[in-house]
């Protein structure tokens, strides 16, 4: 009786780890593919706009894509995101740990695995304020500290009122569930 609940955890605790890995991959591909941020632009009486950049380019930093409503158009020379490249590597380790953790039936791997995936995920949600230093530093050549950064960085958010985009939601919230399921999975006896 005492064997069957080991090997029925040990399934399950497997199962999770499992999930987990999906959770995670699902987490970095959204994050990476769908938009990272949204740009609401209030144009008064005219109305507003929405816009959206996301892509590998607001990670890594290069071209992003920039969507409103059927039309999108490339915007080149984007600095790199450090907070996005941070949670983009943090959520890799935790999948490559699971995976590990998996396959050498290793439950601290697991466990380790689901707590850095977890953080990964934490950190796509706190990419907006780094997203807009990228497009600041790659476009408009300015960064944190130079004059008028202030001024300017204060401008734009007041403008274009920039939030956390679906790619970023959803990223994150399928690597803190996975995280979870990891640490579950670790966990079962």
């Amino acid at each position: 009786l005492n064997m069957s609940k080991k090997k029925s955890g040990s399934f399950f605790g497997s199962i999770l780890a499992l999930v987990a890995i999906v959770l995670g991959v699902v987490a970095v591909l959204l994050f990476a593919l769908l938009p990272m941020m949204k740009l609401t632009i209030d144009f008064g009486d005219l109305g507003s706009g929405e816009a959206t950049i996301g892509g590998f380019g607001m990670i890594f930093g290069g071209t992003a894509t920039v969507a409103s409503g059927e039309n999108s158009e490339a915007i080149e020379g984007l600095a790199a995101n450090t907070m996005a490249i941070v949670a983009f590597i943090v959520a890799v380790l935790g999948i490559v740990a699971l995976v590990v953790g998996l396959l050498m039936k290793n439950k601290i791997a697991k466990g380790v695995g689901g707590l850095v995936l977890a953080v990964g995920g934490v950190l796509m949600f706190c990419v907006l304020d780094s997203s807009l230093q990228a497009i600041f530093a790659g476009i408009g050549g300015m960064k944190p500290g130079d004059f008028g950064y202030d001024t300017a960085l204060a401008a734009f958010k007041e403008i274009a009122n920039p939030s956390l985009g679906i790619g970023a939601i959803i990223g994150g919230v399928a690597g803190v569930l996975g995280g979870v399921a990891g640490v579950g999975g670790a966990l079962l006896k």
